[in-house]
């Protein structure tokens, strides 16, 4: 098969600023204020992260339309997508990582793999 029959298009964002994940416990959140003490929150730099955007409604198929079951799950999964942010310093490590992640079963799905240890390897590698 000509390569070019195998490509793969990711939504990814590259930005210069400095990647974080928060860390913290429910009951340390002021319901009034909205506020977490920054004394009681775990910040933790990331070289990159997927977050979830939420895909407005007039953009969702039904998963009738998609000959799939109306399942919650299947719903939820017509409801959201997937965007990599990427620190444009882990950009090349981040591709190279992603280029040797992909795992393909006996359906033909591919799943991808970004574990805690080899980001924090890439961390200690790649420090902008």
């Amino acid at each position: 098969m000509a390569p070019y029959n195998q490509l793969f298009f990711f939504p990814t964002i590259v930005t210069t600023a400095n990647l974080y994940t928060c860390q913290f416990k429910d009951v340390d959140v002021d319901l009034l204020r909205g506020e977490i003490p920054f004394e009681k929150v775990m910040l933790t730099p990331q070289p990159y992260l997927m977050f979830n955007y939420s895909i407005p409604s007039s953009l969702q198929s039904s998963p009738e339309d998609m000959g799939l079951d109306s399942t919650r799950e299947e719903l939820e999964r017509q409801a959201r997508m997937s965007i990599f942010v990427v620190q444009s310093a882990f950009f090349p490590a981040f591709l190279e990582h992603l280029a040797t992640s992909f795992v393909r079963d006996s359906c033909d799905w591919l799943e991808v793999r970004l574990n805690l240890e080899h980001i924090e390897s890439l961390q200690k590698d790649n420090k902008p």
